[in-house]
């Protein structure tokens, strides 16, 4: 896993007459708490310290101290313990200790969203872990966590939340698996009960059960990226959607390349997502001509435009129909350019 030296303690310890701290204590928590937390006794993060460190006679570890990356520590200096105890009197105590450079907030702050859950969970599987009591309210289905293993800091998504004696948490894991070097969890500053301070249109995608007032609903602007997959039927003016299939989507409306086809071609044509269309091209009307047009319109077509290429003449242009138009020239033939404007 990632390390980072731990700033303090790695150098020989005194008692207050100046003699070497010998058999003294050096106990590592999480931040703020009296949970153990492992320390590491080099940067690849292999081996850990045993918890508490029991200085040599010359009042020093015998190595060097590395802190798990993101992870905020409470470090205790204690003296020697007297004979049958686990503790001895304390010496310092130091709150928030984090690693040298290491680029994450220590967890616990909100500073990048996070705060250190008090309790060590317990490793059940490489997706699974328990925690002591009800702690459902806290580690809620879709929330976010970040989780301290041997292998390394693993982010997930909680899936299901279940108390018996115990509350198992189940999470679909970003990357990698949970191992039995979990030794801490962070849990995601924003939750996701009935009111989370989540925006409504980020709200959407996060549960299955929106509920907003009508007329609220937000519209979704931009470039779509990738595709839109699902069942998305029934009525979006709903004030309280129990499913999302609820939600209507008008993909003849949505403005995509998919929805505004086009032929640049002489004879062309283009649709639009709003339902208006155009045609055009060039033909030879000799007197009454019927006209075809590239495309036929999908409903009506409403309006003809001709133009002569040649000698001004009067064109004429009339009896539309979703395919067709008549132009009639005044005499002859004549070729004729035309835009034509339907639905």
């Amino acid at each position: 896993m990632t390390t980072y030296l731990c700033p303090i303690l790695q150098d020989s310890q005194f008692t207050d007459n100046g003699n070497f701290l010998a058999s003294g204590l050096i106990w590592f928590y999480e931040a703020g708490s009296t949970t153990p937390l492992a320390a590491y006794t080099t940067q690849s993060g292999v081996s850990a310290w045993p918890n508490p460190i029991v200085l040599n006679a010359r009042g020093e570890t015998g190595g060097t101290i590395w802190l798990a990356a993101g992870q905020a520590y409470k470090i205790v200096l204690e003296g020697p313990p007297e004979y049958g105890d686990t503790h001895g009197v304390v010496i310092s105590t130091f709150d928030n200790v984090q690693g040298v450079n290491d680029p994450a907030s220590p967890a616990g702050t909100t500073s990048q969203n996070w705060y250190t859950f008090a309790g060590s969970p317990v490793f059940v599987s490489g997706t699974q872990f328990t925690l002591t009591g009800d702690q459902t309210s806290t580690f809620q289905v879709n929330r976010r966590i970040r989780t301290q293993n041997s292998g390394g800091v693993r982010y997930s998504t909680i899936t299901a939340s279940v108390y018996t004696t115990l509350t198992t948490v189940t999470v679909i894991n970003d990357s990698g698996v949970l191992d039995v070097g979990l030794n801490s969890v962070d849990y995601a500053l924003i939750e996701m009960g009935s009111n989370p301070s989540i925006p409504l249109n980020q709200r959407l995608f996060t549960t299955s059960s929106p509920t907003f007032a009508s007329a609220t609903i937000p519209t979704v602007t931009g470039n779509l990226v990738g595709n839109v997959t699902g069942n998305v039927t029934g009525n979006a003016t709903t004030t309280s959607q129990t499913n999302f299939s609820a939600l209507t989507l008008l993909t003849s409306q949505v403005w995509a390349d998919i929805n505004n086809t086009i032929s640049k071609a002489a004879n062309g044509y283009a649709n639009f997502a709003n339902g208006l269309s155009i045609r055009w091209g060039t033909v030879i009307l000799t007197g009454a001509t019927t006209v075809t047009f590239p495309v036929a319109f999908n409903a009506a077509c409403v309006a003809v435009i001709a133009t002569p290429n040649v000698t001004p003449q009067v064109i004429t242009t009339g009896s539309y129909t979703t395919t067709t138009f008549v132009g009639t020239n005044t005499a002859g033939s004549v070729a004729v350019s035309y835009i034509a404007i339907g639905y």
